[in-house]
């Protein structure tokens, strides 16, 4: 019984064995298919031989029945390089020279090879391929094509001291200026910016796409042969800024323009050229000269001096004995030699030691004073604008564009980081039949570089022989005394007193008014039914970015009692304010 039961028992687990075994993972039998390569197709694509006149708009499309398409490469083959092109697929190059482009890529602006001469037609093929997640790529596809192509054009567009030049005017004709040049932007001073632009309208005549550039700066040159610069005197030797992609490492870049700044004194010729998208440059590029000034306060500040005194005031002759509001020109005689002397007493009384230069004649006539060059306000820290006479307005300015000459000249010194300290009467209204009120624009030199607000004006024809202008009454804070009309002095003038000088309104807080009007007869002191009497006559501006300095006096200090050293104690005040920082 015992051996029959482990008989069975021997018999059980051999089953179970046998069972066990038999579910155990079968092995696979047969060959497993291969991968198979992807196809490719020109579509929507011009038929062979078509001639372009810009880089085409290819389009193909790669499927892959067992997987999907990941990339998709081409290559351009100039034609007297390809022979047959049957044959030339046994002899492609590596895929290191192919260009890869993303599998959704279907539609690839191609560059094809162009001549710069417009006459030729280059003859090409595109060889197209693409690749599956296999890594297998497909029969190489091709077809032929040409291209001609026409050079662009550049153009300066925006030039310093010139804006938006017509495309009338060759680039070679855009005559530069002279300009300042500092070592940084300020809050006043943007740089030398300049703007251009590539032109192609034969090839690409809906507008062209986004070409690149290359830009040169040479200098500087003398000064003295800036006339006679053309870009014939450009040499390698000479340049002195380039373009330049950092990402690519070319001189060849997108960028439409670039601000200059950092440069020497001396003359400098800008060139730059358009290149298409054949890679084909502008076989002329546009160019340009300018004369650039550094502050010698800032290049040589052991060279500079300390102030310039510009001769603005109009002088009226002795056979004119109608026109009232000026200084006679020979009585006493030789009068202007009178006034300059005045700011050599002034200047040299301070005992400071201070240098200046005394430009220009006296002006006689309608004339406007002339304006300094550019070199001789770069070489002084800050500049006095006497301008003693009535109505002229040598400062006139209505806006940057409109304004006159000596505005300009002044606007541009104080953007240089220049200090100016203007002396006179209706230096910044130059129109006889204004009287009252009236507004500085926003963009005009007194709002912007004097923050001065508006003016009230009494005109030429009313001055009348009783003097209105007594004298100028110092604020709490300032530290003048009361500066009264010298009448000595006044029989000098046409009208024998200064009559009503011009009164000012302060902007901002960042001015300071030193002196108020005071009338004779305070009570009945208005023009056209604007106030005078206590309205600011001497002030001072320091903007809050400190870039310049400035200061107006809307009366002649020359014609003020210095009997008891009044008018040497505010030339003393108001040098040092310049001079001392």
């Amino acid at each position: 019984m015992r051996r029959g039961l482990l008989i069975l028992s021997i018999a059980m687990i051999s089953a179970l064995m046998l069972g066990a075994a038999g579910c155990g993972k079968k092995s696979l039998k047969g060959t497993p298919a291969g991968n198979k390569a992807p196809t490719i197709a020109f579509s929507n694509t011009p038929p062979e031989n078509y001639v372009f006149t810009s880089n085409p708009h290819l389009t193909w499309s790669g499927t892959d029945e067992d997987g999907r398409v990941i990339g998709y490469y081409y290559l351009v083959v100039q034609d007297d390089s390809v022979g047959n092109p049957a044959d030339y697929l046994d002899s492609l190059p590596p895929d290191s020279l192919w260009i890869n482009v993303p599998q959704e890529s279907t539609t690839v602006t191609v560059r094809f090879f162009a001549s710069s001469n417009e006459t030729d037609t280059v003859g090409q093929y595109v060889f197209v391929k693409c690749v599956d997640d296999d890594g297998q790529f497909s029969p190489t596809i091709y077809r032929r094509y040409s291209r001609v192509n026409r050079p662009p054009q550049t153009y300066i567009r925006i030039f310093p001291g010139k804006t938006d030049p017509s495309d009338s005017l060759p680039p070679d004709q855009m005559v530069g200026e002279y300009l300042w040049v500092l070592p940084d932007t300020t809050r006043v001073w943007s740089g030398l910016k300049i703007t251009w632009e590539g032109k192609d309208t034969l090839d690409f005549p809906d507008g062209e796409p986004d070409f690149d550039y290359e830009w040169n700066l040479y200098g500087p040159y003398d000064t003295s042969t800036a006339a006679a610069l053309t870009i014939a005197d450009t040499s390698a030797d000479l340049l002195v800024r380039w373009s330049y992609n950092d990402s690519t490492g070319s001189h060849w870049l997108f960028s439409k323009e670039v601000v200059l700044k950092d440069l020497r004194t001396g003359a400098y010729i800008f060139t730059v050229r358009v290149r298409d998208d054949a890679q084909v440059p502008d076989p002329t590029p546009a160019w340009n000269k300018f004369v650039l000034v550094e502050p010698v306060w800032i290049s040589s500040p052991d060279a500079v001096l300390d102030i310039l005194i510009i001769q603005a005031t109009q002088y009226r002759t002795q056979s004119d004995t109608t026109t009232r509001g000026y200084p006679r020109l020979n009585n006493p005689a030789s009068f202007p030699d009178s006034i300059r002397q005045f700011y050599r007493d002034m200047i040299d009384g301070t005992g400071v030691g201070y240098s200046y230069t005394i430009y220009g004649n006296h002006v006689t006539g309608t004339t406007l004073a002339p304006v300094p060059p550019i070199s001789v306000f770069a070489r002084h820290r800050m500049v006095i604008v006497d301008n003693a006479d009535f109505n002229k307005g040598d400062l006139y300015s209505p806006d940057a564009t409109t304004e006159n000459p000596m505005a300009g000249a002044i606007r541009r010194y104080l953007q240089a980081g220049g200090k100016a300290w203007v002396i006179g009467r209706q230096v910044f209204q130059n129109n006889p039949g204004i009287v009252g009120k009236s507004d500085y624009s926003s963009q005009s030199l007194p709002f912007q570089y004097f923050d001065i607000s508006y003016g009230t004006f009494s005109s030429n024809a009313a001055v009348s022989q009783t003097a209105e202008f007594m004298a100028a009454n110092p604020t709490p804070t300032s530290p003048f005394e009361r500066l009264v009309v010298d009448q000595t002095k006044c029989r000098y003038m046409y009208q024998f007193n200064l009559s009503k000088v011009d009164v000012m309104a302060r902007y901002s807080s960042n001015s300071t008014t030193l002196l108020t009007y005071e009338a004779i007869n305070p009570d009945t002191s208005y023009q056209d039914g604007w106030p005078i009497h206590a309205m600011p006559v001497a002030m001072v501006y320091e903007p809050s970015h400190g870039a310049f300095k400035t200061s107006v006096f809307t009366f002649p200090l020359y014609f003020m009692d210095n009997s008891g050293g009044e008018v040497q104690h505010v030339f003393n005040y108001m040098l040092a304010w310049f001079l001392d920082d």
